[in-house]
């Protein structure tokens, strides 16, 4: 992560926020694999924070209305 970091940074940009993977259904419903799913958003979280990033976010499975998110593909320069 700090490597990343530090690419991002030597282009004049910075981190403002990341998003883990959302917990799945099988976290939710204690499903087997939930205490290895918790594990890796735990790692995950640890990771980002001593990276120093200012923020981290931990999104559910439903969490999300996907048929109301716009999508759309950016235009930069060389497309």
């Amino acid at each position: 992560m700090l490597k990343i970091k530090k690419q991002i940074k030597s282009w004049g940009l910075d981190i403002n926020r990341v998003t883990l993977p959302d917990m799945s259904e099988t976290f939710m419903e204690n499903r087997d694999g939930a205490e290895k799913e918790l594990e890796n958003t735990c790692n995950g979280l640890r990771v980002f924070a001593e990276a120093g990033l200012p923020i981290a976010r931990q999104r559910f499975a439903g969490s999300t209305l996907n048929e109301r998110l716009l999508r759309y593909r950016a235009l930069h320069h060389g497309d």
